[in-house]
This record gives C-alpha cells, structure tokens and sequence, in this order.
C-alpha cells in the first residue's frame, strides 16, 4: 500500500526575546511583514505561512535536502512595535525561507 505524505514549510517563524528576563515576548507587539500583519501563536512565536512568491518554498519536506538546495529565496521586511511601549520600535531584513525561529 502507497500512502501518501504532503509537507509543508512555513516560510518564516520568528520569537522576540526579552534581554534582561530571557523570556518570549510576544503580547503587546505589533509585527508586520512586508506591510503585512502577522501574530503569535499559543507559544509566543510569530509565523508567516505565506509569502508572496514563495509557493514553490512552502511545498517541500523542509529536510536537508530541501535546505541544501532552496528552489526559491526572497528577502522581506520585518517592522516591530511595542503596543505597551516596553521596547523601542525596530525592524530589520529576513532572508526567507528561514531554516529555524528567527
């Protein structure tokens, strides 16, 4: 019997850490990719399941064979802010798709 087994792979994950507890942090942030919003899952971590262009990135096995040889990469922008005004806004470039949390 042939069964069989679809993979996908979420493009970008990311975790903001809080330097003085070492601790996620994740309510009260406002996190955007590439003008678009994104939130938190249960366990603080921020995931972007779909970037524009990278259909073929999100169909693989995510093993390493798939990481040695990315059948497409793109570079997004990510903007954060502090809704509760702990931290200072920032952003930053992700090359995507990320192998891990950013």
């Amino acid at each position: 019997m042939v069964s069989e087994r679809l993979t996908y792979v979420t493009p970008l994950g990311m975790a903001f850490v809080d330097a003085a507890t070492g601790r996620r942090v994740s309510d009260g942030l406002a996190v955007t990719v590439d003008g678009t919003p994104t939130r938190a899952n249960r366990v603080g971590v921020f995931i972007v399941p779909h970037i524009a262009g990278l259909a073929a990135a999100e169909r693989g096995a995510g093993d390493d064979s798939y990481w040695a040889s990315l059948p497409v990469e793109a570079r997004v922008r990510v903007e954060v802010d502090d809704s509760l005004g702990r931290f200072l806004p920032f952003g930053f470039d992700a090359d995507v798709p990320a192998r891990g949390l950013v």
